[in-house]
C-alpha cells in the first residue's frame, strides 16, 4: 500500500508540474530524480510527442473512501492536462517498413547470439 499511494502521489505531481508549465508557456521536461521508472514513463508521455488517454478507476466500497477521492482529484488534474502538439513530418511507408525489417533482422541477430 505505502509504495503504491507513494507513486500515485508522484505521478499526481508530475501532472501537476506538467499542466503548469504547458499553461504557462514553459517548456516541461519529465522529473528524473527521485523517481519511480512507472512515473518516468507517465511524464515522458507529457511533452506533446505522444497522444495520452488515461483511465481513472473507482472503487464504490466505502473502505476506500480516501482512494476513491484521490482517483477524483487526479481526474480532475489530467482533465487540465493539455500539452501543444509536436508537428511531425509525414514518412515515406515503403522506406519506414524496409528500415523496420532490417532493424527487425538486426536485433534477431542480435538476440540469437545472446547467451542463454
Amino acid at each position: 500500500g505505502i509504495l503504491i499511494n507513494y507513486e500515485l502521489s508522484m505521478m499526481m505531481s508530475e501532472v501537476a508540474v506538467a499542466t503548469d508549465h504547458h499553461s504557462s508557456r514553459k517548456k516541461y521536461a519529465p522529473t528524473k530524480a527521485l523517481s519511480t521508472p512507472g512515473v518516468c514513463f507517465m511524464g515522458s508521455c507529457f511533452t506533446g510527442n505522444s497522444k495520452l488517454a488515461m483511465i481513472v478507476c473507482i472503487s464504490q466500497s466505502d473502505a476506500f473512501g480516501w482512494e476513491t477521492w484521490f482517483s477524483c482529484q487526479m481526474g480532475m488534474h489530467l482533465a487540465k492536462l493539455k500539452a501543444p502538439l509536436v508537428r511531425r513530418k509525414g514518412q515515406d511507408l515503403g522506406k519506414a517498413k524496409k528500415e523496420a525489417k532490417a532493424d527487425h533482422a538486426k536485433f534477431v541477430d542480435l538476440l540469437a547470439k545472446t547467451p542463454k
